[in-house]
């Protein structure tokens, strides 16, 4: 049997503990994007939480998610073809049910 070099088992020791090491608090954030003219659900706008990776599209009823959403405020970026972009701060401690209305 083969044993693997010591270097590679450290290195492999850091990645599992750099993998298990707490990250920054998280939290659910969802809601819905809503037609400014008619409050009707916008299916398939963009949503992004400004200054991170995080993007989702909402489905058929306007619903979106993010699960793993920073805990801090944090700015959601709605957008749609054929509708003007909002920007919408979600205060810390605040999760589901936040509407966006573009």
């Amino acid at each position: 049997m083969r044993s693997l070099p010591l270097a590679a088992v450290a290195a492999l020791a850091a990645r599992v503990a750099a993998a298990q090491a707490p990250g920054p608090p998280l939290r659910l954030v969802a809601g819905a994007v809503v037609s400014r003219t008619d409050s009707a659900p916008v299916a398939g706008a963009s949503v992004a939480i400004v200054g991170t990776a995080l993007r989702t599209v909402t489905d058929a009823a306007g619903r979106f998610t993010f699960s793993r959403a920073p805990a801090e405020m944090l700015d959601l970026l709605a957008a749609r073809i054929g509708y003007e972009p909002e920007l919408l701060s979600v205060a810390e401690g605040t999760a589901d049910d936040t509407t966006v209305v573009v």
